[in-house]
């Protein structure tokens, strides 16, 4: 769907957007390759999978919670 005032309504610049958008796509796609390696063969990465998650989470926790109440005080939740 194309939206092209997202970036208004979460009230970011294209940049502030770019920065956390390329972040979480490039831990999420390490997070998949070190996964599928992991899934093949349990004896490497044995907890690193869980780390980047848990580093996703927490690096996600308060963008979220911005952008969610920022959408909610819009009615576009």
């Amino acid at each position: 769907m194309i939206n092209f005032k997202h970036l208004q309504q979460v009230e970011e610049t294209y940049f502030q957007h770019f920065k956390f958008a390329f972040w979480a796509g490039s831990v999420l796609i390490m997070l998949g390759v070190i996964s599928l390696a992991h899934a093949i063969f349990p004896f490497v990465f044995a907890r690193l999978p869980d780390k980047i998650y848990k580093y996703f989470v927490e690096g996600s926790k308060e963008r979220i919670s911005r952008v969610n109440k920022t959408l909610r005080g819009k009615d576009l939740e």
